[in-house]
């Protein structure tokens, strides 16, 4: 039985050799990607954590890379342990890690219950406020997140957990980027996962969302040269 279950849109698929599967954040669409520009790469995303849909066949791919942002980096991780097969050859994490609920590493588990538990439109305004950071970019953000439906998205949040309490094979991720002004995991607890890990992240002067920052795929898959 699969535990990965998502939604998938892509972004450009016109049968190259190459593929990014991008794992969203939770309550965030493909939207918000689309401004990027493909390259030589077709481009599919992964959102809506806990909805189900028929992932498509992706053998016909020589190289894959992998990148998953804020909840996205645990998804990504289960991805990756049931198709052990696809030819990755990079790993990308932005703005989370493999634990995001826990009061060492991520968001405290009082509160993301909580957030489960008693699920609104003030509350989902709030979070998309502290992916955005400010009222600017919540402008530009708040249009493209998933609508607000109470069952889905606490249904949502707890299908996550479900999957953080399984236990998967370790999978190495070879770059990291984290947000010095990130409003949604407190950034001093990613740099003490990662560090675990033998990782030194890259660090932003972005918010939660960095990705209005990049132009093209090809500037996130060659995020260490960017940033210096």
């Amino acid at each position: 039985m699969n535990i990965f279950k998502a939604q998938h849109a892509w972004l450009e698929n016109s049968g190259r050799e190459k593929a990014i599967l991008f794992f969203a954040g939770w309550g965030l669409s493909p939207s918000l990607w689309a401004h990027l520009e493909a390259g030589d790469s077709d481009v599919l995303v992964f959102y809506d954590y806990g909805n189900a849909s028929e992932i498509p066949d992706l053998s016909a791919y020589k190289r894959v890379t992998i990148m998953g942002y804020s909840m996205g980096v645990l998804m990504a991780t289960a991805f990756c342990s049931e198709r052990m097969g696809l030819p990755v050859d990079d790993r990308i994490a932005f703005c989370g890690s493999v634990l995001p609920v826990s009061t060492t590493f991520g968001i405290e588990p009082a509160e993301y219950t909580h957030f489960i538990d008693n699920m609104s439109p003030a509350l989902y305004k709030e979070f998309l406020f502290k992916v955005a950071g400010d009222i600017l970019q919540y402008r530009k953000i708040a249009p493209k997140a998933l609508p607000y439906q109470q069952k889905e998205r606490s249904e949502s949040l707890a299908y996550i957990l479900s999957v953080q309490e399984k236990s998967f094979p370790p999978i190495a991720w070879n770059h990291i980027a984290l947000c010095k002004n990130d409003l949604v995991f407190p950034v001093n607890k990613l740099q003490s996962f990662w560090s675990g890990m033998n990782v030194i992240p890259i660090l932003l002067e972005e918010s939660h969302f960095p990705f209005f920052r990049w132009h093209s795929w090809e500037e996130l898959l060659f995020l260490t040269l960017e940033v210096e």
